[in-house]
Order: structure tokens, then sequence, then C-alpha cells
């Protein structure tokens, strides 16, 4: 009932009954409704490499990506950000605090920055979106150097626990070399994920236009 134009449809009836005698009789083709709009939440993570390779324009494009998404999501009462940064350390930051933090360097510990978002979306309703950005393998696991071969066993994990609880993992390369594409595309193939490959000066665009997206589709018109 909350959905009835109460005045549009008194018109209606008003119209139809030409000789008004003090009642109004109601008909279903009188009826105006109103066009509600549902929309899920979103709850994003920007999952941010912070190692050594990263240092330069790839970190700049991501705190500039960051600004950007967070000043969209704000405009959307429902939505939330939560931003990692990731090294062979994980530590969450608020998204305004990104311009401020002197990044660590170090190896890459995927594993574990999976890990965190995942734990701190668990309570959460809603359609869940990982960013991670990165342009190295993991080589890195609880803080301690293990190789490639090691810590990809652990990540694949991860993101199969990212499958299980409903978390789409958004893959975006920062390096296009073989060994990384490979990965990546193993590593979607486990979440169903997907993976976007971009150089640093349109990280912003790939990541503005995924949310975007995923916005328009999640929402849903009843009449």
């Amino acid at each position: 009932y909350e959905l009835v134009n109460i005045e549009e449809t008194l018109l209606n009836a008003l119209e139809r009954n030409s000789s008004f005698e003090g009642r109004i009789y109601l008909k279903p083709e009188d009826f105006d409704v109103y066009e509600a709009i549902h929309q899920a939440k979103l709850c994003v993570g920007l999952i941010v490499d912070e190692s050594g390779s990263m240092i330069g324009s790839k970190v700049n494009a991501a705190i500039e990506s960051s600004l950007v998404l967070s000043e969209l999501i704000r405009r959307e009462p429902k939505d939330s950000l939560k931003v990692f940064l990731f090294s062979n350390q994980v530590r969450e930051i608020s998204w305004w605090d990104i311009l401020n933090v002197s990044f660590n360097k170090g190896t890459t510990d995927i594993r574990a920055a999976m890990y965190a978002f995942r734990r701190a979306v668990r309570g959460e309703k809603g359609d869940k979106q990982a960013y991670l950005i990165t342009d190295a393998e993991p080589n890195t696991e609880n803080g301690k150097y293990i190789g490639f071969n090691k810590a990809i066993w652990g990540v694949l994990e991860e993101a199969l626990r990212y499958r299980q609880e409903g978390i789409t993992l958004n893959i975006i390369m920062l390096d296009q070399t073989t060994h990384l594409q490979e990965f990546a595309n193993i590593l979607a193939k486990k979440n169903a994920g997907r993976i976007f490959f971009a150089p640093p000066q349109n990280l912003g665009g790939v990541i503005i236009k995924d949310y975007l997206t995923v916005k328009k589709r999640k929402m849903k018109s009843y009449p």
C-alpha cells in the first residue's frame, strides 16, 4: 500500500466517474503505483600491495583510486569501503589516511591480505567486492618469505574461501608478465572472479567503471 500514489489514483477514479455523487468507487485500472528502486548494499575492499616493486607511480595510482572511489561510495549511504595495505604485513587504514601513511615496502603476503578483508566483512550483509591491486606474485606467508611455489597454495585456498562466502575477487594486475598472467588466471578460476590488466595511469578508470557497473547490475526495479 505504501507504493500507491493516492492523489493520482483518486484523480483517475474521478476522471472515470463523470457523475460524482459523493462516493468514489475504485477499479484496478485506477491505481497509480510508485516505482520502487531496490539497491543492494555493496561492501567494497581495496587491497593494495605496498611491497617494494609498487613504490612510485603504482602506489600513487592506488592512492588516487582510493580517494575517487571513496567519494563515490560516500554518496551511497548503504555502501562501505575498507582499505588494506599489505607487504609482508597487513594493516587496515581509513580511506582518508592513505595520503598520510608511509609505505612499508617489503615482500608480498597476498594470502594474509585477502584473509584480513574476508574477516572484516564476515558479518556484513550485501554484495562483497574485493579489488586486489598488485604487480607481483605471492612469496610470503605469515610474515615469512617462502617463495612463490609454496605461497601460491595458501592464496588459492583463500580464493576458494572467498567463493564459499560469496566474495567476488577482482584481480587488478599492474604488470603483464606471462608468469603473473598465469597466476591471475588460476586465481580467478578458483574464485569465479575477474581479472584486469591495467597500467597505473588507467587504474582509477578500471576500478570506478567496474564499481559503477556492479552497482547498476544490482539495482532492480519493481512496477
